[in-house]
């Protein structure tokens, strides 16, 4: 019996050390899956960091080349607008100058057509003079 007991105990304690040893060989298991797990997370989590900053800085690049789009399309826009002001101002610059030609010109006509047209009065008046007086 007593040799029964101490089989028994020696078997007792040879399954409770081979219990012991793979609970902690499980326990390492468990704790480098822990650690795999955590790693993964915070890989995981700068990954998301990374790739969220590069959303926004290409989202703020986007946005000032959008503004920069912007404003030289509207330095276009106020040149083409400067241009065609300087081109209105001139056309009626030459408008002004030929209405004033043309003004200068009909006035000597003018001028031209009332001297011969007196010229014929008087040579009509010298003209009845002498010959019905």
């Amino acid at each position: 019996m007593l040799k029964d007991l101490e089989s028994s105990t020696r078997h007792q304690d040879h399954l409770r050390k081979i219990k012991k040893k793979w609970m902690d060989e499980s326990k390492k298991y468990k704790e480098s899956i822990e650690h795999m797990k955590e790693f993964q997370e915070e890989t995981y989590q700068k990954k998301n960091k990374d790739l969220i900053n590069k959303l926004k800085k290409k989202e703020k690049l986007l946005l000032t080349s959008l503004e920069n789009n912007q404003k030289t399309r509207m330095k276009e826009r106020q040149k083409a607008i400067e241009s065609m002001m300087e081109k209105e101002k001139l056309a009626r610059e030459n408008v002004e100058k030929f209405l004033q030609q043309q003004e200068k010109e009909r006035l000597k006509l003018q001028n031209d057509t009332d001297k011969k047209s007196k010229k014929l009065l008087l040579i009509y008046i010298i003209y009845y003079y002498f010959f019905y007086s």
